[in-house]
């Protein structure tokens, strides 16, 4: 049994502010996961924000630590893009 979500608002929400410029697509930027959701033996922590910038600081801050982390923004547009496909 495979996992999927529905990652079609986080994907455009992105390109459109990597196309902006208002985030570097070959840099990184932190997201927040949640709640991990098992099917069989598959797991999956799916991402349901990103913050790029300084005013997000105050944001961050509201969100419990260890569901945030830091990755590269083209490996997690593969990564929404990968599971927004799986059914």
């Amino acid at each position: 049994m495979n996992i999927s979500y529905d990652y079609n608002n986080l994907i455009h929400e992105l390109h459109a502010d990597v196309k902006e410029g208002l985030i570097d697509g070959n840099g990184t930027i932190r997201v927040e996961r949640g709640e991990t959701i098992i099917i069989g033996h598959k797991s999956y922590a799916p991402v349901v924000n990103y913050f790029y910038d300084t005013d997000d600081v105050e944001q961050l801050e509201e969100v419990n630590q260890e569901r945030i982390q830091t990755v590269k923004v083209n490996e997690l547009m593969i990564e929404m893009l990968t599971m927004n496909e799986i059914v």
